[in-house]
């Protein structure tokens, strides 16, 4: 969301994608972000939008992380010990699942920088 509205940290998100873009780095989204992006538009009203959101989410170089064995167990741990949102805990499963840098602006997961690599953007 962050790059698709041009927020404050789109620069290092660009940077990012323009990595993936020459296979220099690989991107990784959960679904449930995918899922959070599209609500937080519809919810706005603009349905549209949303789908255009999910368009784009497709054709960028992002790879869309689904549900599995281990980030279901790990997301249910992490939502038992941290008290994060379901989605929050997908997420954050995600990330550790597949050893990725988490890139955020989320205040709530910065008690999770000494269990994983972050990359904070600004709130």
């Amino acid at each position: 969301m962050t790059f698709i509205e041009n927020e404050k940290g789109a620069d290092e998100v660009e940077k990012i994608l323009r990595e993936a873009y020459i296979n220099r780095a690989r991107v990784l989204a959960s679904f449930m972000s995918i899922m959070e992006g599209y609500h937080s538009i519809l919810k706005e009203g603009n349905e549209e939008s949303a789908r255009d959101f999910y368009l784009y989410m497709k054709v960028l170089p992002v790879e869309i992380v689904g549900i599995d064995e281990r980030i279901t167990i790990k997301a249910g741990d992490i939502k038992a010990s941290l008290g994060l949102t379901t989605a929050q805990s997908w997420i954050v499963a995600s990330a550790m699942g597949y050893k990725a840098i988490l890139v955020h602006k989320e205040p709530s997961y910065e008690v999770l920088s000494s269990l994983l690599p972050m990359i904070t953007l600004p709130y």
